[in-house]
């Protein structure tokens, strides 16, 4: 569980007695935005963030729970009851047996932090047969993340997409993804890193 989340004793108990007599999978709640209760990920309703969507994962487009062919991640916080198998747990809260645990050192890299380690976690873990279960009935509290901090230098922002860049490649080439699909993912996001990065350096 990352330090940066709100776990309740309820949800925490819900988690626990749905796996309890399960095997072989990793169960994780769905995340709500801290303070408001609204869900942190929508699901794209205009044609330009459906046409994005094309350009990183082809004619799937958006796809909650599951992994695009570009190696982003698609969170799924569609509803509040049920639960639902999916390719992808994000590292914020996650139970499974300890039977289950990677133990070996998965990361082939040293960065300053780790970056898109739950992605290969999760790979590792379905490649294992571990099935990936979100249970929507319990709730997990945390902050929107932000990828971009105006008080970053270019430099420094510029490092950590290249760092990005070298996992999700890794992540990309080991289990058969697309090189051209996240191509498209790196030059839509550098160029609006950009222009995030201008506008917020304007308003301070």
């Amino acid at each position: 569980m990352d330090d940066d989340v709100f776990l309740s004793k309820t949800a925490l108990f819900k988690l626990y007695s749905f796996i309890k007599n399960r095997k072989k999978i990793a169960v994780a709640p769905r995340y709500v935005e801290n303070g408001t209760n609204s869900i942190i990920y929508h699901k794209p309703k205009n044609f330009i963030l459906k046409f994005y969507h094309f350009l990183i994962n082809s004619f799937e487009g958006y796809s909650p729970g599951k992994i695009a062919l570009s190696g982003f991640n698609y969170a799924d916080e569609s509803q509040k009851k049920g639960y639902r198998q999916i390719d992808w747990l994000s590292g914020g809260a996650v139970l499974h047996d300890k039977k289950n645990l990677v133990l070996k050192n998965y990361y082939p890299y040293k960065f300053e932090r780790s970056i898109c380690e739950d992605i290969l976690h999760s790979l590792i873990l379905r490649k294992k047969g571990i099935k990936l279960i979100k249970l929507f009935d319990a709730a997990v509290y945390a902050k929107p993340s932000s990828r971009i901090n105006a008080s970053n230098s270019l430099i420094k922002i510029f490092k950590n997409i290249y760092q990005e860049i070298k996992i999700r490649f890794y992540i990309v080439e080991r289990f058969n993804l697309s090189k051209f699909y996240m191509f498209n993912y790196y030059i839509i996001f550098v160029l609006r890193i950009i222009l995030v990065y201008i506008k917020k350096k304007l308003s301070l």
